[in-house]
Parts: structure tokens; C-alpha cells; sequence
């Protein structure tokens, strides 16, 4: 029985998903329900719905003044982050607009901290699920996405234009570096410590497949440091004298973000952090394992990334399979190896 609930699912992946009793879910929802049905069906086969993945469509202003997005902008703080980025401009294009997202309940807090930040872009966030009958005409589809081909062809912040049926040759490479990030209302001095100037190092992602392996993180500290002079700061223990860990100074996405954007440089893997140091021209280092950095930093004038994918790992975007965190620790025992690395050039004071 429960492997033909999986297969069922599996069947029903890639948008969002009505239930029996006429409620719209986000599939991302049901692994936290206590009895799977097997009666899910696909919202598209109920009605109406604009979905870029199945067939393509073009932006037009709605009737009713108001863009209904169902999971606008995703579930993690990387798409949030770069999905945001195609509101902002399509909110800058057409200031009335009123932009209605609706979202999962089981994202992280943080996560929808970006949202409640973002008030001046978005109207207050409605959560699934709701009543198929309640939900507006000519809403926008962009539910699991993760399993759109699309996703995996186009550089993200083209793929969300494209999901929202904008045309991404009509926006400018300068208004896809997230720089709508420097509107936030965020508190305006980073959290106390006695670092002064610094290098953030950010080698944690929200899978082990991009998350630079824990034997390496003090060498990659002690490479840095050779090559700054500044103390480096980072979000867990890492045993290295000019190390510090600055997680009790760094609690909630605000103080998350005013580290980053306070930094002289990051040095990172691919995750949130090289997103958000590109709305602040933070000069950043971005390694990536899996996916093609054109995928992902294209548009980001102060990011150098470095691509490092093997045959195993290209195109995967999560796993914690041992044979996967095994060539990834061998990836980064290669790079290690290189005498010179491309350091970013320090932000001046």
C-alpha cells in the first residue's frame, strides 16, 4: 500500500495538487499529513491555472490589479531570495501591482521572515491549503518546481521570469542581481563583536552535497587567512585561531543578512549566502560541485565562481548518499591541493 501511495504521488509531481474534500494543497505539504489519500488530482485537471512548466504563457497585467502566485517563491531562503528578485522588478515596472503569494506552512521561520521584510513588494502571505472554489482566476502555478525540466535548464532567476511569464531578454542583467535586498528595512549595524573588518566564511548548505565536507573547513580557514589577513567568521566551531563563530550574534535572518552584507569578502558554497552577498556587491567566492554556476551566479558582477562538478555529481541538487559525500570530499581535497585559488578583491572600508 505505501509503495503505491509513492508511486501515486510521484505521478502527481510538479504543480499543485486538490484534494477530495476540494482543498489546494502544495505537495510539499503532504509528507506532514498523518493519512496520505490516495485520492489526490492535479490542480490543473480541476481548472484553469497558468503553469510556465506545462506550457508557456506571457505576462500580462491581471484585471483584477493583483498577481496570485501559488508557492511564490519557493521553500528554501536561495530561491526565496532570487524568486523575489523577478517580483521586485515586475513591482518596479508596475508600481499598483499588487503581488498575493501563496505558501506553505512548513517553510522555516526564517524563510518567511524574507516575506514579512518584503512588505513593500508583496501583500501579506495566505497559506495552504485553501478552498479550490476560494482561489482567484488566472492564478500563477509555480508548485514544485524543484521538478520542472525547466528549472534545471535555465539560469534561476530567468526560470522564475519565465514562470511568471515574463520574457527574460526584457530584463537587464542589472536587475537580476538581487540588489533589491539593499531595500530591506534590516537593522542598520550587524550584531556586536570584536572582529572589526572580516571575511565571512559560509561552508554550510541545506544538504551535505554542496556542504564543504567538515575535515576540510580549518584548512579552508587557514587559506583565507593567509591570503586576507582579516579574522574569519562563520556560523558554527571550527577549530582555527583567527577563526570565530558568530551563531549566538547571528539568531535570526536579520542579523544573518547584516553579517553577510558587512563582510570584506565571503568565501562560500554554493547556498543562500552567495545570493544575498550579491544584493550588497559583497566580493564573494562561490564554489559549486553539482549544478553550472551559470545556473546560479551568472548576473552577479562581484561573485568569481569556480566549477568543480564530476560526472558523479553534475546536475544533483541534494543528496547525503554516502557514495556522493565521498566524491565531494574528494573534489575538495583536489581544489585544496591548487597553490592559488581566484580570491575575490576585498570591498574597500
Amino acid at each position: 500500500m505505501e509503495q503505491a501511495a509513492n508511486e501515486h504521488m510521484a505521478r502527481l509531481q510538479g504543480e499543485a495538487l486538490v484534494d477530495d474534500a476540494s482543498n489546494v494543497w502544495l505537495p510539499c505539504d503532504l509528507p506532514y499529513l498523518r493519512a496520505p489519500s490516495m485520492r489526490w488530482t492535479r490542480l490543473s485537471s480541476r481548472r484553469e491555472v497558468r503553469h510556465a512548466g506545462r506550457r508557456r504563457f506571457q505576462w500580462a497585467v491581471p484585471e483584477s490589479g493583483t498577481l496570485h502566485v501559488l508557492n511564490g517563491m519557493g521553500i528554501t531562503l536561495g530561491d526565496s531570495v532570487i524568486g523575489m528578485n523577478a517580483l521586485a522588478w515586475l513591482k518596479a515596472q508596475h508600481p499598483s501591482l499588487r503581488i498575493h503569494l501563496y505558501r506553505t506552512r512548513h517553510a522555516p521561520s526564517f524563510v518567511e521572515r524574507l516575506y514579512e521584510l518584503a512588505s513593500h513588494i508583496v501583500e501579506a502571505v495566505t497559506y495552504l491549503p485553501m478552498p479550490l472554489e476560494g482561489m482567484p482566476d488566472d492564478s500563477v502555478d509555480l508548485s514544485d518546481f524543484l521538478y520542472w525540466p525547466l528549472f534545471a535548464a535555465e539560469p534561476m532567476v530567468d526560470f522564475f521570469l519565465l514562470g511568471l511569464g515574463i520574457a527574460p531578454d526584457s530584463v537587464p542583467a542589472s536587475a537580476k542581481a538581487n540588489r533589491w535586498l539593499s531595500r530591506l528595512p534590516l537593522l542598520r549595524d550587524r550584531p556586536a563583536s570584536s572582529a572589526g573588518r572580516y571575511v565571512l566564511f559560509c561552508d554550510q548548505a541545506s544538504t551535505p552535497l554542496r556542504t564543504i565536507p567538515p575535515e576540510r573547513a580549518a584548512t579552508v580557514v587557514d587559506r583565507i587567512w593567509q591570503r586576507y589577513g582579516l579574522p574569519v567568521l562563520g556560523f558554527h566551531p571550527i577549530s582555527h585561531p583567527h577563526y570565530q563563530d558568530v551563531s549566538r550574534h547571528s539568531t535570526n535572518l536579520d542579523q544573518f543578512i547584516a553579517w553577510v552584507r558587512g563582510a570584506a569578502a565571503l568565501i562560500g558554497t554554493d547556498s543562500s549566502a552567495i545570493h544575498l552577498a550579491a544584493g550588497f556587491d559583497v566580493p564573494t567566492l562561490a564554489v559549486f560541485v553539482s549544478i553550472d554556476p551559470m545556473l546560479r551566479a551568472r548576473d552577479y558582477p562581484n561573485c568569481t565562481t569556480l566549477d568543480l562538478r564530476s560526472e558523479r555529481t553534475n546536475g544533483l541538487h541534494a543528496s547525503d548518499a554516502p557514495e556522493l559525500c565521498h566524491e565531494v570530499r574528494r573534489i575538495w581535497h583536489a581544489l585544496l591541493e591548487r597553490p592559488h585559488l581566484p580570491w575575490p578583491t576585498l570591498a574597500s572600508e
